[in-house]
């Protein structure tokens, strides 16, 4: 089987014009928003991509990054149909949670405050998008 191109998976190389309107640091990609109508199975492939690209992101780099939670977000339909309905369900991140949990709600809050963890080597403190500087 054929590795992934290097540009989709994180390794730094040249890109060309087309391929850099796709780049992003993965780090930075802190929510998503499941359909109203996926699949199960297909969430939970998203789930697990999600957790893999978390964990490679707090074990696998070396340089100072910043991390932040990341929330899976689920549309459903409104009971008339009419509407959709966006709410968090799940956070991944060095500890997952999901809505039902006692620290959910609270780090919700954190995450939508632009909250996260800056690593450097093998400590983490905490980083205020809002305020801080990497």
């Amino acid at each position: 089987m054929k590795p992934p191109p290097s540009f989709l998976v994180g390794e730094h190389v040249n890109y060309t014009a087309h391929e850099r309107l796709f780049q992003y640091d993965s780090t930075q990609l802190v929510g998503i928003i499941v359909g109203a109508k996926m699949p199960d199975k297909e969430r939970e492939r998203i789930r697990h991509i999600i957790q893999e690209k978390k964990d490679r992101d707090y074990w696998g780099r070396t340089e100072p990054h910043v991390l932040f939670d990341f929330v899976l977000h689920e549309a459903r339909l409104s009971s008339n149909q009419r509407s959709i309905i966006v709410e968090p369900i799940e956070i991944i991140g060095a500890m997952n949670c999901k809505q039902q949990d006692e620290q959910f709600a609270r780090r919700y809050l954190n995450w939508e405050d632009g909250k996260g963890t800056l690593i450097d080597g093998n400590s983490g403190k905490s980083f205020d998008a809002n305020n801080d500087r990497l």
